[in-house]
């Protein structure tokens, strides 16, 4: 069994690798799954309310592994949820790594919200391709981007199928989205673009100048920046 002096000195008890709050972290003891098993201690965040258990070697505390039993859906953790929220044990070193990567995403996400895409590495276009003027800047490029009309939709049914329009790779501009597809080249106006969506798997970019909606969507990639961090992206391009 390991100390709790020996605990408190953990990461995931001194700070939420969740939230990233510090201080805010309660140290329980758990109860025992199984009998003769021995029980887990627990950590609790008083800012995100996340909830975990922590297995630690008694013989190498450095040696642990965290598994969370509670985490917190809001919008602000969308990144944290994707890779805490399986509900499987995650070794030390890798759940560390998520955290880290977590920090980084709610950063940019903030800096996308405010027009800050500092943190975006530059697109080179070498040559110009003929659809991007001089002076346009190409902030995002997106590969296997689907460009559908959706079928009309009620609060009940959907009436009939969606229709598939072409599918490319999708460059997200300071002036306008242009799809390079398999059938040909679209291009949408900002004007045009009227709502964001994302989830875990994926997003979707619903956009007007049509007689009916039409809507670019792209799966979410390791490679790839994230749907959150894509839509946020947009929203702001398009709120200029």
């Amino acid at each position: 069994m390991v100390l709790e002096d020996t605990l408190g000195l953990l990461p995931p008890v001194q700070g939420c690798l969740f939230c990233h709050s510090e201080g805010a972290i309660s140290l329980e003891t758990g109860q025992a799954r199984l009998v003769r098993s021995t029980a887990l201690p627990v950590i609790k965040c008083a800012h995100c309310g996340s909830v975990a258990e922590l297995d630690v070697d008694p013989t190498d505390p450095d040696h642990w592994r965290i598994r969370y039993r509670k985490i917190n859906h809001a919008p602000r953790y969308y990144y944290m949820s994707l890779v805490f929220g399986s509900g499987a044990w995650i070794e030390g070193a890798q759940a560390l790594q998520f955290s880290t990567q977590g920090f980084v995403q709610r950063q940019r996400v903030r800096q996308a919200s405010e027009g800050d895409f500092s943190w975006l590495a530059p697109v080179l276009l070498d040559p110009l391709p003929p659809f991007i003027v001089q002076g346009e800047t190409a902030l995002l490029v997106l590969r296997a981007v689907s460009f559908i009309r959706p079928a009309p939709q009620t609060w009940i049914f959907r009436a009939g199928q969606d229709e598939f329009l072409d599918s490319g790779k999708l460059y997200i501009t300071d002036r306008k989205l242009h799809l390079v597809g398999q059938r040909r080249e679209w291009s949408v106006a900002w004007a045009d673009v009227l709502e964001t969506e994302y989830d875990a798997d994926a997003w979707r970019v619903r956009v007007g100048g049509d007689d009916r909606m039409r809507q670019f969507t792209g799966a979410r990639t390791a490679n790839e920046v994230d749907p959150q961090l894509i839509t946020v992206t947009v929203d702001y391009l398009k709120s200029r």
